[in-house]
C-alpha cells in the first residue's frame, strides 16, 4: 500500500512539473511580431498550483493575486531589461501549515535559475506573501542589476530623500521611482518611494509599497509611516495595532514619533483626554533632535483635530522653526483642514518656502 502511494505521489509531482514547464514555454512564445514595437519586458506570474485538498484552491488563487499585485508595485516600470522572467509555484497546504515551492525561469529555458520553498503556519498567510515578494524581488535584482544601475539607484534615492525634506514632492517621487527602477530588489528604495507617495497624499500607494518592506529593517520609520498612511485611509484598527505592536516589540518610544501618532489617533476618535495624555507623554519623554520637527508637526495635527487651533498653530510654528520645509504638507494634510482659513496659520504657511 505504501509503495502504491509513493508511486501515485511521484506521478502527480511529474504531472505538476510538466504543467508548469508548459505554462512557462507558453508565456515565452507569446511574442510580438518584429514589425511592431516590442513592449517593455514583463514578469509573467503563472497561477500557483494547488497540490492539496480542492478546498484549498482558493488559497493558491489568493496567493497568486496578492503576489502579482505586490510584485507589480515593486517593479513599477519594468526594470528587468533586457530580460523577461517567469515565476511558478506549487502550494502544499495541510491543516496547520502552508508551503509554497517557487521557481524563477527565463522564458524559453526549462531549467529554473532560482528555486526556494517558503513554509509558514496556516495562520501566517500574510507573512508568507511578504517573504515570497521580497525574495523574488531580491533574486531578480541579483540576476540583472549592473554596477551602473546600483550607483544610479543610490544617487536617485538620496536625492529623493533631500527633495522630500525641501517639499519638492513631485520631483522626490520621480527620483524615488527611478531608484526602484534601477534596483527593484532593494526594500530601502521601495520604502522611500512609499514615503514620497505618502507626503503627496497617495495613501493607498504608500501602504502597498510599505507592505513589500520588512519592518525590522527600519522599525521606527516603518511603523510610523505605515500608521500615518493607514490613518488617512481611516484604517484606525490597523493604526492601533501598529502602535501597540511597536511598543510590544521595541519598548519605549524615545523618538516621540509613535506617541505623537497615538495623540493624532485619539483625537481622530474624539478621545480628548487620551489625546491630551498622549501629548503630555510625548512632551515629558522628549524627542531626539532628528525627529523633533515631525513630532512637533504631529502634536500640531492632534490639537487641530481637537479644535484647539491656537495650540495647533503654536506647535506647527515650532515645527517650522525647527526646520519643517515642506509647504505642500501644510496645505494638504487632512488634519489641518480646519486651520486653512485662520489668518495666523496662513501667515505661518506662507513663511515656509
Amino acid at each position: 500500500m505504501e509503495l502504491r502511494i509513493r508511486r501515485v505521489c511521484r506521478r502527480r509531482s511529474r504531472v505538476l512539473e510538466a504543467l508548469l514547464a508548459a505554462a512557462v514555454l507558453l508565456a515565452a512564445c507569446s511574442t510580438v511580431p518584429a514589425t511592431k514595437p516590442v513592449p517593455a519586458p514583463v514578469l509573467t506570474l503563472v497561477p500557483f498550483v494547488n497540490d492539496g485538498s480542492p478546498d484549498d484552491a482558493y488559497l493558491a488563487a489568493a496567493l497568486t493575486d496578492e503576489v502579482r499585485k505586490r510584485l507589480s508595485v515593486i517593479l513599477l516600470r519594468p526594470p528587468l531589461k533586457p530580460h523577461d522572467f517567469a515565476v511558478t509555484g506549487v502550494l502544499h497546504a495541510t491543516l496547520n501549515s502552508l508551503r509554497l515551492d517557487v521557481k524563477l525561469y527565463k522564458p524559453g529555458e526549462t531549467a529554473p535559475f532560482y528555486t526556494r520553498s517558503f513554509e509558514r503556519g496556516r495562520e501566517q498567510l500574510v507573512t508568507l506573501q511578504d517573504e515570497v515578494v521580497r525574495e523574488i524581488g531580491a533574486a531578480l535584482h541579483t540576476k540583472v542589476a549592473s554596477p551602473r544601475d546600483l550607483s544610479d539607484a543610490e544617487a536617485n534615492s538620496e536625492l529623493a530623500r533631500a527633495l522630500i525634506q525641501k517639499g519638492a514632492l513631485a520631483e522626490a517621487l520621480e527620483h524615488a521611482a527611478k531608484a526602484s527602477y534601477f534596483d527593484p530588489g532593494n526594500s530601502d528604495f521601495r520604502y522611500r518611494l512609499g514615503v514620497a507617495h505618502l507626503y503627496l497624499g497617495h495613501y493607498q500607494q504608500a501602504v502597498d509599497l510599505f507592505n513589500t518592506v520588512d519592518p525590522s529593517a527600519n522599525p521606527l520609520g516603518w511603523y510610523y509611516h505605515d500608521s500615518w498612511a493607514h490613518l488617512e485611509l481611516n484604517h484606525t484598527t490597523r493604526v492601533s495595532y501598529n502602535l501597540a505592536e511597536y511598543g510590544r516589540v521595541y519598548g519605549l518610544d524615545a523618538s516621540g514619533l509613535i506617541s505623537s501618532m497615538n495623540a493624532i489617533l485619539q483625537a481622530r476618535f474624539n478621545n480628548i483626554p487620551q489625546a491630551e495624555m498622549a501629548i503630555a507623554q510625548t512632551v515629558e519623554n522628549g524627542s531626539d533632535a532628528a525627529n523633533f520637527t515631525q513630532v512637533a508637526f504631529n502634536i500640531g495635527c492632534a490639537y487641530a483635530r481637537m479644535g484647539r487651533n491656537a495650540a495647533a498653530i503654536e506647535w506647527l510654528d515650532r515645527a517650522v522653526m525647527a526646520g519643517l520645509n515642506c509647504a505642500p504638507l501644510l496645505r494638504t494634510e487632512p488634519a489641518l483642514r480646519s486651520l486653512q482659513s485662520d489668518p495666523k496659520f496662513i501667515r505661518l504657511r506662507s513663511s515656509v518656502l
